[in-house]
């Protein structure tokens, strides 16, 4: 409790913030949450990942789906936003939740969105719409990260703007191929059909 009471006064120093949080979800401190919940804005993205994995991979909570939604759609940060979907996968395994269904599918169909991002979106989806494997998941997104990194080496090895969108493309293909996109259609009839069926048996 000292170490929460030193954060809500701000005596941490910013090196010591990340392991501090990484600690909170370890020790499962409850009346750490509405901290953890405010750096999610944090101006580091490091902080904003650890705040992401403690609500999510630590403490499983689900209360916060709407602010982890916004942070997928808008963070700038990568890696902040592959955690994100992952966290939301992961607490939302195998509910067929229709508001994170439809915010992973909108991430997974953005042409505008990193391939990497798209298809950790895709991931998070499965887990939504299936049951729990937990190590999968965490070897995934290291996979997915170390698979980034690769990718931003090759291209800045591009010695043309030519080899460059090259290259951008070949590894654009390799994500987008690894999508089935025939679930992704049928996750999102499946959700069509559960509004049309809620509308109807609202109605008078």
């Amino acid at each position: 409790m000292a170490k929460l009471i030193a954060l809500r006064k701000g005596e941490i120093p910013p090196e010591e913030l990340y392991e501090l949080i990484h600690d909170f979800g370890h020790a499962k401190l409850p009346e750490a949450e509405p901290d953890v919940v405010a750096l999610l804005d944090h101006p580091n993205s490091r902080i904003r990942t650890i705040a992401v994995k403690v609500l999510t991979f630590h403490w499983d909570i689900s209360r916060h789906r709407d602010k982890l939604i916004r942070l997928l759609r808008y963070d700038p940060d990568y890696e902040v936003k592959s955690f994100t979907a992952a966290g939301l996968g992961f607490v939302f395994r195998n509910s067929h939740d229709p508001a994170v269904s439809q915010a992973l599918i909108k991430t997974t169909r953005d042409n505008d969105e990193d391939a990497h991002m798209r298809e950790s979106a895709y991931n998070a989806l499965r887990q939504v719409w299936s049951p729990l494997n937990v190590d999968q998941d965490i070897a995934d997104i290291k996979e997915e990260i170390r698979r980034s990194k690769e990718s931003d080496k090759d291209l800045e090895s591009a010695r043309s703007p030519e080899e460059f969108q090259s290259k951008l493309w070949m590894w654009t293909q390799e994500r987008l191929l690894k999508i089935d996109w025939e679930f992704v259609e049928r996750v999102e009839r499946e959700i069509s059909a559960d509004s049309s069926g809620s509308r109807c048996s609202d109605s008078p």
